[in-house]
């Protein structure tokens, strides 16, 4: 990732991987690119965007979805109200590994 700090341009590996999070550019012509000059700055607008309640959604179809992990088998009730659609929510029970399956069976 690139950084200017004090008109001071350096490069810092960063590894979105570990985030955990989707990659998503929207066709929105009001959200704009923006420039960090430091992590600091980088984590408060990342808080900012993740409390703004008029953010698009990224509508994602099941079948798309190969493998959802999770933590263990508490988090399939956040999944619920994630995929109220039953349907759904049926589709990505069949695609669940949890860490533990992964620990123990990898």
């Amino acid at each position: 990732m690139f950084f200017d700090e004090k008109n001071k341009p350096y490069w810092k590996w960063k590894k979105f991987y570990d985030e955990k999070e989707w990659r998503y550019f929207s066709s929105n012509p009001i959200l704009k690119i923006s420039k960090y000059t430091n992590e600091i700055e980088l984590d408060n607008q990342r808080n900012q965007l993740n409390e703004n309640k008029n953010l698009e959604y990224l509508l994602i179809k099941p079948e798309w979805i190969e493998y959802l992990i999770i933590k263990d088998a508490k988090e399939l009730k956040y999944l619920k109200s994630v995929f109220p659609n039953n349907d759904y929510y049926d589709i990505l029970l069949t695609k669940i590994i949890t860490v533990k399956q992964i620990l123990n069976d990898f």
